[in-house]
């Protein structure tokens, strides 16, 4: 009984290994040769035991040999070192044909006994076997039933494990790939082919703005549909996700150089541009994007942290533009980081001053009023301006208390300012960023800087950029409650943006700032002259004060004069200077009998200012 025994698992095996291997290289040729050789050997050798021919030294034994040889030859041909890439059996159908093939090698063998029974007369033989066959035929009817309801629940459940395996790599709102499966297949293509792997990093712009002024709900939405322009708009081969809160990425794999990678950002940016309608909303929604290409030797975190630096190159210039990556931006980078480190330090150490840039009445040359303007007294770098640092202030939340020495500092100096002529003092300008315009107390500390300084509250004007009144509802709130304080409220950089309009009619503005782009484009076209005109005649019409910022030449602050421009700063009048030389301008100005020319030229350029009719 062995021999049948180990034959029938020797035809299993084989069976299991033809049928279970999608691939089949040579060396199976021989593996099933021999073990089928062994297999009809063993037959044939039964079948002499039972009729006793069998003796040692038959020619039968050749075959035993023959099979042994075949299965030294499977194993030692250089095929069997290949991978053998196995079907996964879990995806084995139930199909009619193998039920078919499954019934008949069930019934084969009551169903010869049926024949030899009743071939022999055997009535009650007859009728067991046949009892039996339709016994067995329930049994495997109730058995195929079955197995298909474990074959349609297996399938259930396999469909239900894809869910979740994509529910666990993909984000969950936009439906792009999550940070875990983008960071696996950005490693994958590095390490690949690195020289041919590019990455986009895209950010919204001012998403802040769209969550807090009309919801994070709406801001889900506008994620879902610019997530799904993404999607629909890549390549094949490209693969985009979400990695942040409103920041994508997108894989670029096998890419010739940078330039298709851009061609991927750019057209990525103008997808994002397409206006949204949501809830009865016209959003305008526009991107920043940094771009790289990937090189030999360089790991996906280095991919990662190039875009991410070129991203933000992007917004430092104006936003809604795509920037490549350039070694020069890592040395940048590495330069801003040891500045934020350096930034703590300096704001409680007091490494500040603040720089006064006159504000000058356009019409007599008379001072009156500057904006304080901080430097940074950096020990290496010497005086650094606003622009290199602000920035890493409000992204670190250290403008909160770099603001208040500012205002405090600010209202300290313009409090010791001489009287001009006509008795009055100048009037100091403090900006104040959309962080602290934001922050909860900067009412009190407003108030409470005024009191403790002395400085008249009509003394001090808080100028805000249109950034800072995205979120309308707490803005209007802390500029209301500054207004009644009795301090003036100024719009600086008046034109840049496109809801200035609306923000002079529903907020209490008292000056507008309009802005140096305007004015250095004076005397290059009509429009750009009557467009000027017009914000002057708007302001006159709503009872503002007027300052034109950037006055560089002459012929500038002539057409201003000629327009009706009441105040003005700029290079033409003076730079920004100290305190004290602030300090003494002011007071040579007290002393000076004669207005009809402007300061010496010490402080800045002699200009003959005549007065106006």
């Amino acid at each position: 009984m062995t021999y049948p025994a180990m034959d029938l698992i020797l035809l299993t095996l084989c069976l299991r290994v033809m049928l279970t291997a999608a691939t089949r290289p040579r060396f199976f040729r021989f593996l099933v040769a021999g073990i089928g050789l062994y297999l009809v050997t063993d037959v044939i050798y039964a079948m002499a035991v039972l009729q006793g021919t069998y003796s040692e030294g038959n020619p039968l034994d050749a075959g035993w040999i023959a099979g042994v040889l075949l299965l030294g030859v499977a194993a030692l041909h250089p095929s069997a070192a290949e991978e053998v890439v196995a079907v996964d059996t879990n995806e084995a159908k139930l199909s009619r044909a193998r039920l078919a093939l499954l019934a008949a090698a069930a019934l084969i063998a009551p169903t010869i006994l049926l024949f030899l029974e009743v071939a022999s007369g055997n009535e009650q033989a007859t009728g067991l076997v046949v009892m039996w066959t339709v016994l067995f035929g329930l049994v495997f009817i109730r058995l195929v039933t079955t197995v298909k309801a474990l074959a349609a629940s297996l399938q259930e459940r396999r469909r239900l494990q894809d869910d979740l395996t994509h529910e666990a790599s993909h984000d969950s709102l936009t439906k792009l790939a999550n940070r875990s499966l983008f960071e696996t297949r950005l490693a994958s293509a590095m390490k690949t082919a690195p020289a041919r792997t590019g990455l986009v990093f895209l950010d919204i712009d001012d998403f802040k703005g769209v969550n807090d002024s009309l919801g994070h709900p709406t801001g889900d939405d506008v994620l879902r549909i610019v997530g799904g322009r993404i999607r629909h708009g890549l390549r094949r081969t490209d693969l985009a996700a979400r990695v942040g809160g409103d920041e994508l990425a997108i894989l670029v794999e096998d890419c010739d150089d940078i330039s298709t990678v851009r061609g991927v950002a750019e057209r990525a940016l103008a997808a994002v541009r397409a206006p949204i309608e949501i809830a009865g909303h016209r959003l305008l929604v526009h991107a920043s994007a940094g771009v790289s290409l990937g090189a030999e030797g360089s790991t996906a975190v280095d991919l990662m942290r190039d875009v991410d630096i070129a991203m933000y190159q992007a917004k430092s210039h104006g936003k809604d533009q795509v920037e490549d990556f350039r070694p020069a931006m890592l040395g940048e980078a590495v330069g801003n980081f040891e500045l934020r480190s350096e930034l703590a330090a300096a704001v409680e150490s007091g490494a500040f001053v603040l720089h006064y840039q006159p504000t000058i009445d356009l019409a007599n040359g008379a001072i009156v009023g500057a904006e304080a303007l901080v430097r940074w007294n950096h020990p290496d770098r010497g005086l650094l301006s606003p622009m290199q640092f602000i920035p890493l202030a409000e992204s670190t939340g250290l403008i909160h208390p770099l603001g208040r020495w500012i205002l405090r500092e600010a209202c300290a100096v313009a409090n010791t300012w001489p009287n001009r002529l006509d008795g009055e003092r100048p009037a100091v300008s403090v900006n104040l960023s959309a962080s602290q315009l934001a922050q909860p107390g900067i009412v009190d500390d407003v108030a409470s800087v005024l009191a403790e300084t002395g400085l008249p509250p009509g003394k001090l004007c808080i100028e805000v950029t249109e950034s800072a009144l995205v979120d309308m509802v707490p803005a209007r709130a802390a500029l209301e409650r500054l207004h009644d304080l009795g301090v003036y409220l100024a719009l600086d950089d008046f034109g840049t943006g496109y809801s200035a309009l609306n923000y002079l009619a529903e907020l209490p503005f008292d000056t507008i700032k309009i802005d140096q782009s305007f004015v250095g484009a004076i005397g290059h076209g009509r429009k750009v002259d009557a467009l000027l005109g017009g914000i002057l005649s708007l302001s006159a019409s709503l009872e503002l004060m007027t300052v034109a910022e950037g006055i560089e030449t002459e012929a500038q602050l002539a057409h201003l004069r000629t327009l009706g421009c009441r105040l003005g700063q700029g290079f033409l009048f003076a730079r920004p200077m100290t305190s004290a030389a602030f300090q003494t301008l002011l007071n040579d100005e007290s002393g000076a009998p004669d207005r009809t020319r402007g300061w010496s030229p010490q402080f800045g350029l002699p200009l003959p200012l005549a007065v106006a009719p």
